[in-house]
């Protein structure tokens, strides 16, 4: 299994989650939001947070920003392999080895699903498997 690719269709899919569900589901790797141009935004919410500022503005813009990166078809074929052999715990260790998540993300916010984001990273694979699944 090709480690990179491995990590770009995981990148994707957290691409996807902000995209959907906003700045809560951003990871805090400064590598990963200078690749895919995300940190000033995310520098501009978190000061406009601790000024006390309405920031829904920026969280907006990082959602949008972060759809841009997202094709209109999406696949997953690497990861869903990789998911089909590991299982949940391997998912979850895999987003912890590639350093893109931290559980501990200080403007974590996931109020629409009340759960941790790498949960909701965990649905968007397992609906994507179903949708698949439905299509073969």
């Amino acid at each position: 299994m090709n480690k990179d690719l491995l990590t770009y269709e995981l990148e994707l899919l957290i691409l996807e989650a902000v995209s959907k569900y906003g700045i809560s589901l951003l990871p805090t790797n400064y590598k990963f939001l200078k690749k895919y141009a995300l940190m000033e935004l995310y520098i501009n919410f978190v000061e406009s947070n601790r000024l006390k500022i309405p920031s829904a503005q920026f969280d907006a813009a990082i959602s949008k920003h972060a759809g841009n990166y997202v094709p209109s078809v999406v696949s997953y074929p690497i990861l869903a392999t990789y998911y089909q052999e590991h299982g949940d715990a391997g998912f979850k260790k895999l987003l912890q080895e590639n350093e893109l998540f931290f559980e501990n993300n200080p403007i974590n916010r996931v109020t629409t699903q009340q759960c941790s984001p790498d949960l909701v990273l965990e649905e968007l694979l397992i609906s994507y498997f179903k949708n698949h699944e439905q299509h073969d």
